[in-house]
């Protein structure tokens, strides 16, 4: 395949003649064929939200973090009165999913963050030993499919053995967010991978 190309864009090009391109056995004619799919942009859906307070997570217990806030939402997918634990796809398609929270100093046991697909299933998980300075920050990232009305929460767990806060950190912790990504067209005119 990429003789072919090489061989048509230098006839092209004019940097020798056609004819002395198609002397080659396997050479085909030069197209000017147009692109006719153009990708779209996936900022049509996406959010990115965040707690302005503290909040304080119970020794061993997996709890989903809350959001009072929004940096953006283009397509409802946070809503903070009704929901604020969720961040809701409203279409089906491939998400990537991103969080980042900061636990308070303590050396003691270990800080766990999951992202959980509709309350039972966890789809990525980060673990660390807790520290004394300057505390646990973690962050997580998946990509994953989505059906309108999936909805995913950001989970942690910590066995400090005492209460620990996630602290809020401008733009660092706790933040949650999702992006759409975007869905390519199908080329009926692009060659298959054995040529």
């Amino acid at each position: 395949m990429k003789r072919r190309f090489v061989l048509g864009m230098i006839a092209a090009m004019g940097v020798c003649s056609p004819l002395l391109a198609a002397d080659y056995k396997d050479a085909v004619p030069y197209s000017k064929k147009r692109v006719t799919h153009v990708q779209t942009h996936p900022a049509d859906q996406n959010t990115r939200v965040y707690n302005s307070a503290n909040l304080l997570i119970e020794d061993s217990v997996a709890t989903a973090l809350t959001f009072d806030a929004e940096r953006w939402d283009t397509d409802e997918l946070h809503q903070a009165s009704v929901t604020p634990s969720r961040l809701t796809a409203q279409t089906d398609g491939q998400y990537l999913i991103f969080g980042h929270v900061v636990f308070a100093s303590d050396p003691d046991g270990y800080r766990q963050m999951d992202i959980r697909l509709n309350g039972t299933t966890s789809l990525a998980r980060v673990i660390q030993d807790g520290t004394a300075i300057p505390g646990n920050a973690l962050t997580i990232t998946t990509y994953y499919n989505l059906a309108a009305n999936d909805y995913v929460e950001l989970v942690v767990y910590q066995t400090a053995g005492a209460s620990l806060a996630v602290l809020a950190d401008q733009n660092i912790s706790p933040e949650f967010g999702m992006v759409k990504q975007p869905s390519l067209p199908s080329d009926p005119t692009a060659p298959s991978p054995t040529e």
